[in-house]
C-alpha cells in the first residue's frame, strides 16, 4: 500500500564542495552552536564519528515540541561527496515506516533528497482529513479573515456586518 516517496532540491552555496561535505560528515555536531534553536544536543550512540554505520542522537525542536531522531550514516561516497543518513529511531518513524536524506555537494551547489515512506496512521489521517478540506478551508476564512465583513450568527448562518 504505501511507497517509497521523494523530494529533492538544490541551493546553491558559497563554501568549497569539500568544506562543506567535510562539514557534513565531521562537524554536523556543531549544528548545535550554529542553531541553538532548533537543535538541543547531539551524542554518537554507535559506531564512529564520520563513519559508515556511526549512530547518532539529535535532540531537536520543532515549534515548542522537543523531538529526537537516532540518524545512521548508510553511505559515505568521497568521489561523489555525498552523504546518506536514515532516521533508525526517534519521533519521525511515528509519522514515517522510513525516513532519511542524501546530501550531494558539487562546486557551488548542494543538492538535497529526502525519501520517506508513509506510516499507516499517516496514509489514514490524510485520508480521513481530504473530504474535509473544502469545509475545514471555507470555515477557517469565514471565522477568522480579518479581511471578511462576514459574522456567523448564534443560528449558525452568516450575516453581512
Amino acid at each position: 500500500m504505501d511507497q517509497l516517496e521523494k523530494l529533492e532540491t538544490s541551493i546553491p552555496i558559497s563554501s568549497s564542495a569539500d568544506k562543506f561535505f567535510n562539514f557534513f560528515r565531521n562537524d554536523m555536531n556543531l549544528l548545535v552552536n550554529v542553531v541553538p534553536a532548533n537543535f538541543q544536543s547531539v551524542e554518537l550512540i554507535s559506531g564512529e564519528d564520520g563513519s559508515v554505520g556511526a549512530v547518532k542522537r539529535w535532540k531537536y525542536v520543532l515549534g515548542e515540541i522537543s523531538l529526537s531522531v537516532d540518524l545512521e550514516t548508510v553511505a559515505i561516497d568521497e568521489g561523489a561527496r555525498s552523504i546518506t543518513f536514515k532516521a533508525v529511531d526517534g519521533d519521525v518513524l511515528v509519522l514515517y515506516k522510513t525516513y532519511g536524506f542524501t546530501i550531494a555537494v558539487s562546486d557551488g551547489l548542494v543538492v538535497w533528497t529526502i525519501f520517506y515512506e508513509k506510516a499507516f496512521i499517516t496514509a489514514l489521517l490524510q485520508m480521513l482529513m481530504l473530504p474535509l478540506r473544502p469545509w475545514l478551508l471555507s470555515w477557517w476564512i469565514f471565522t477568522f479573515s480579518p479581511i471578511n465583513n462576514t459574522r456567523r450568527t448564534n443560528r449558525g448562518r452568516w450575516e453581512t456586518i
